[in-house]
């Protein structure tokens, strides 16, 4: 359980701070949209792929899937803007939480 809310707290500040970047709102529509859509997401793929042994690439392209709807919904913005936006804040997440993993931290996700 710590480890889930280690992943999900670096999960939403990582994904807040691409949200920013993209769509330069105010930082609280930000920080409450990657709470909102990162609760939901993060511990559904983490369940998806340790207990019911779903492919994690399977996984991640839900994920990236359900978060540029839902960023297209929220931010009414259009539909590439929301995709680019939604693998940007995967692709980020995808490869850093590895990366720490490697240094020793044990903060992969799936």
């Amino acid at each position: 359980m710590t480890q889930l809310l280690f992943n999900l707290t670096l999960t939403i500040i990582l994904e807040y701070l691409v949200w920013l970047l993209f769509f330069r709102k105010e930082w609280w529509a930000a920080l409450k949209f990657s709470i909102l859509v990162n609760v939901f997401t993060l511990p559904i793929g983490t369940y998806a792929v340790h207990e019911l042994e779903v492919n994690w690439y399977l996984v991640e392209g839900i994920i990236f899937a359900t978060e540029a709807v839902a960023i297209y919904l929220y931010w009414n913005t259009g539909v590439l803007k929301a995709a680019l936006a939604s693998i940007a804040a995967n692709l980020l997440t995808a490869c850093l939480f590895p990366v720490l993993y490697w240094l020793g931290i044990d903060a992969y996700p799936f």
